[in-house]
């Protein structure tokens, strides 16, 4: 029995925690906080004990789409969905870069909660 694999496939399913050039929003690191801002929707009746930072995880893919998008550290599970919801309709980002090609690389991504 002959058992194979490709490299190729093994290379495209690494995730970078690092990488030579890290991906980048489109608008910059200041750029991520304006588009958070402008999209993320603030469920209704949250109280201010549920203020503070939410970290998720992402994969920015070798097309700069996001997947993957995962809670580190949460707040209540309401506002939890929202950042994911957020983060999922985030525009492509400029893919990181290894050896000149696009490689897949993980972000993450604190969002402040603030309720007034």
């Amino acid at each position: 029995m002959n058992i194979g694999f490709s490299q190729t496939q093994v290379a495209d399913t690494i995730v970078y925690d690092a990488a030579e050039n890290d991906a980048e929003f489109l608008g910059g690191s200041g750029g991520v906080g304006v588009w958070i801002s402008s999209n993320f929707e603030l469920p209704t009746e949250i109280s201010k004990s549920e203020q503070g930072k939410i970290y998720l995880s992402f994969v920015v893919e070798k097309d700069g789409s996001v997947s993957n998008v995962k809670i580190v550290k949460g707040l209540s599970e309401k506002l939890n969905k929202a950042a994911i919801s957020a983060v999922n309709k985030m525009p492509k980002w400029k893919p990181a870069m290894n050896n000149g090609k696009a490689v897949r690389s993980r972000f993450t991504l604190p969002i402040q909660i603030s309720i007034n």
